[in-house]
């Protein structure tokens, strides 16, 4: 069994703003909420959970053992909001 870490608000609030400041990740991100396939059915990849975890990865380095749980939630709101969908 995996043990995961919990990030603090603190981290979690960083690496929002980290995601909103890059204007690829971001789009991508918005990208995916809309719509997590191309038009041949075939997935978008890297997915958004691809695309959280790299941003992790980056951040607090690739042996972090953080749950990406909270920072996706936290992200997928802030893009819903943004995109006027349901939240």
């Amino acid at each position: 069994m995996v043990v995961a870490d919990n990030m603090s608000d603190e981290l979690i609030d960083k690496l929002v703003e980290l995601a909103k400041s890059n204007d690829d990740l971001w789009t991508a991100l918005k990208d995916r909420e809309i719509d997590q396939f191309n038009p041949d059915g075939s997935p978008k990849l890297p997915s958004a959970s691809m695309l959280i975890r790299e941003l992790i990865n980056k951040e607090c380095g690739a042996d972090n053992k953080f749950t990406a749980g909270p920072l996706t939630i936290r992200l997928r709101f802030l893009i819903r909001k943004e995109l006027d969908l349901p939240v």
